[in-house]
């Protein structure tokens, strides 16, 4: 038995050589991993990601041991960094941190768990998780040797997040705090990296030129540093310094990601030099080179900016920047650059808009075009000038109507020479229409007048004059025939002049519109630009003294004084405030003073208004059919009503007893009996929904005769009771809680 102790203890060391190399081998693996650079986009290599899953492996194959021994957690802690660097295993690198934080409290990589755990919770959304872990590490003494990292890990969150005031507050407490840390350091530069995002630009270029000459700084840092000196000179105009110190940068820099990142710097500063050829070559470079990275994407953004800031090449543009998503979806220029160029798309594609056929199309246009001016492509004076724009179209419409009515003016009075002429001529007796009919057909003056333009009509028509008269008696001898040719000529032009007519009053409408509501938009959408540019009050009280001289009753100039005063602002028109206030008025006296309702009621059938016109016809329709029982003093009012699209509630209810010519007021006790029904379904009693059309008498209720129907109908619940709304509400200022105007206690038709 003795002889087999020294062979058992010669395989008790084996075994703890064999789980000591497999832990050597997944720390060689991951340092190795470790060691290489990123690709052009910021990611592992794959024989970076191969490393990484073999040291997954070897600490799996110690992990699933029965007795994983005192080396479990070094184990578990580097398949966990393993699992968060390599990519796509958030979730499963959350597992382990999490696992090694509540199994092994007394390891050494117990407090670093913790900031990776933040940084994983980070990656998968959970941002107020990642910030809470981080906060109530900071505050737990025994961990103070790596209170430094957490709060630069504190700093880096919120300068994601832009909360740069807070990043200020991490990083100068690390500062303050613990000085002789490794990560002072590294806080001036993330103190540079927050100044520069904040478009400080000097005060950045200050903290890494402090880092590029700290000889205590990594020789990685300092390359990075050197490349936010290169932009930040780049961003404050000084181009010949920023050049000379983006050379040296690239001679210096060997990593494939940062290498990308420098020579996007490169195309930007080319262009910005005037070499725009060998800039956009560069860019093109870059997409080949490093294809589907942030630096390809980046590059082809700025190319975009570049041709429609500088170039005015739309097409190119909108080119450039739907490159973007295509070459790196995930960067944070895709979802900008795909805006810019779907305004764009919008912008250059404008067909040639017609005021007077298509008004609308064009109002929208402007409007549309002035956003996006103004919020993708930050230019507030091309908003401004697109609002202008729309104002200045109105004088395409005056210009029309004054043309035509010069046009009119020369119709009207051809029309009045031909009448006269006419009237100088005998009548046509049968006889003369009996020759007419047999006459060739000849070019005559009536023929001229059809077919020249209505500018020329009163020019060829100049027929009473008694040089004319004569000609024409000397071309034509028959009376008849002359008579019958200038009474076509005169009926062509009369329906020409109609229709003149009926166009005059169509400008005058898009005109009317123009003063009315347009305009006046047009202004106060120019005041809110203003508003966002410093030094622009002055801009926006002149247009507002403009528009008090020129609109003062208008909702926009209403609005305009509201945003002046710092306000809140309404936009409701004075007049159509006033009109709701009367609807309001006028429903109160519905049960008091039916009379005065009426009275008010009749001054708003032909508002201005679609919806108070609507309730205004529709309540007197149902006064005059169900209370004053006068159907013939009902059918204008409610026939109005049934001209409204048929998804209004009123007009839904108006259908159920008046089809547009007849009433069917036999079915109104199947009506009450739909909206009790209709009522008793609702979820919430007061709420408004369409009533359902369930008039249709069954077999067994045909049968009941007419007193058992009467008594059916008294057994209704008709109470006033505000909750049961059967009718729909006025929806005007101040309406809610009032009693339903259109509600009949106890009435039978």
């Amino acid at each position: 038995m003795k002889r087999y102790i020294p062979l058992l203890m010669i395989l008790l060391i084996l075994s703890g050589c064999m789980e000591t190399n497999t832990l050597y081998n997944a720390r060689k693996y991951y340092k190795s991993a470790q060691s290489r650079p990123l690709n052009a986009n910021g990611r592992p290599t794959n024989q970076a990601v191969e490393e990484y899953t073999k040291a997954i492996k070897k600490c799996g194959i110690i992990l699933s041991r029965p007795n994983p021994g005192k080396e479990a957690d070094d184990a578990l802690f580097i398949m966990a960094c393993a699992l968060y660097y390599k990519g796509n295993s958030a979730f499963q690198a959350k597992d382990q941190f999490e696992a090694l934080i509540n199994n092994f409290p007394d390891s050494p990589y117990w407090g670093e768990a913790h900031i990776y755990l933040a940084k994983v919770y980070r990656e998968i959304n959970q941002k107020e998780q990642a910030n809470k872990i981080l906060e109530e590490f900071i505050l737990d003494p025994s961990q103070k040797k790596l209170h430094p990292r957490a709060l630069l890990t504190l700093a880096e969150f919120e300068i994601e997040d832009k909360n740069y005031i807070k990043a200020q507050y991490w990083l100068e407490k690390l500062i303050t705090n613990y000085p002789k840390s490794k990560e002072y350091r590294e806080a001036f530069f993330t103190f540079g990296k927050n100044y520069f995002i904040q478009k400080d630009y000097a005060k950045s270029l200050r903290e890494f030129e402090k880092i590029a000459r700290d000889p205590r700084i990594p020789q990685s840092l300092k390359l990075e540093a050197r490349y936010y000196i290169a932009l930040n000179q780049f961003y404050l105009g000084d181009y010949e310094a920023s050049w000379k110190t983006l050379q040296k940068l690239l001679k210096d820099e060997n990593r494939p990601d940062k290498i990308a990142q420098a020579r996007v710097l490169k195309a930007r500063l080319l262009i910005a030099q005037g070499d725009t050829e060998q800039g956009i070559a560069e860019v093109a470079d870059i997409t080949k080179s490093y294809p589907r990275t942030q630096s390809s994407a980046e590059a082809n953004y700025y190319l975009g900016e570049y041709y429609f800031y500088q170039a005015g090449d739309l097409t190119k543009a909108m080119t450039a920047y739907s490159k973007v998503r295509t070459e790196f979806p995930n960067s944070e220029l895709a979802t900008i650059a795909q805006k810019k160029a779907s305004a764009i798309d919008f912008l250059k594609n404008k067909d040639k808009l017609d005021p007077e056929q298509k008004l609308q199309e064009l109002i929208d246009y402007y409007m549309t075009a002035a956003e996006y001016y103004l919020n993708q492509f930050a230019l507030p004076d091309s908003a401004i000038l697109m609002y202008q724009k729309l104002i200045d179209t109105r004088d395409i419409i005056t210009t029309r109507k004054d043309s035509l009515l010069n046009v009119i003016s020369y119709q009207q009075s051809a029309i009045d020479s031909i009448s006269v002429l006419i009237e100088t001529l005998p009548a046509i007796s049968e006889e003369d229409n009996l020759n007419l009919s047999f006459s060739q057909a000849e070019p005559t003056l009536g023929d001229s007048l059809i077919a020249s333009d209505s500018l020329t009509i009163a020019e060829n028509t100049n027929l009473s004059t008694d040089s004319d008269s004569l000609k024409i008696e000397e071309e034509i001898v028959n009376p008849a025939e002359q008579r019958k040719k200038l009474e076509q000529s005169l009926t062509t032009l009369q329906a020409e002049l109609k229709n003149n007519q009926d166009r005059l009053a169509a400008l005058d409408e898009i005109l009317d519109r123009f003063e009315r509501e347009i305009i006046p938009l047009a202004l106060f959408s120019q005041a809110c630009v203003y508003q966002k540019i410093p030094g622009g009050y002055e801009q926006m009280q002149a247009l507002y003294n403009r528009m008090q001289e020129e609109y003062p009753a208008n909702k926009y100039t209403r609005a305009l004084e509201n945003m002046l005063a710092e306000k809140p602002i309404r936009l409701i028109d004075p007049r159509e405030e006033e009109q709701y206030l009367l609807l309001d008025k006028a429903f109160g006296y519905a049960e008091t003073y039916p009379d005065s309702m009426l009275i008010v009621l009749n001054e708003l059938v032909n508002s201005e208004y679609p919806e108070i016109k609507l309730k205004a016809n529709f309540r007197l329709g149902w006064y005059y059919t169900f209370e004053a029982r006068d159907t013939t003093a009902a059918k204008p009012y409610l026939a109005k009503v049934l001209e409204y699209d048929s998804d209004t509630e009123y007009t839904t209810i108006t259908a159920k007893f008046f089809d547009g010519k007849n009433f069917q007021l036999n079915r109104f006790d199947q009506l009450l009996l739909s909206f009790t029904e209709s009522d008793s379904l609702r979820e919430e009693p007061s709420s408004e929904s369409e009533v359902q059309d369930t008039t249709i008498v069954p077999e067994e209720e045909s049968i009941l005769s007419v007193p058992e129907k009467q008594e059916e109908t008294e057994t209704i619940n008709m109470s006033n009771n505000p909750e049961n709304n059967f009718f729909p509400q006025p929806e005007s200022p101040g309406e809610q809680g009032k009693k339903n105007p259109f509600f009949i206690p106890n009435e039978k038709p």
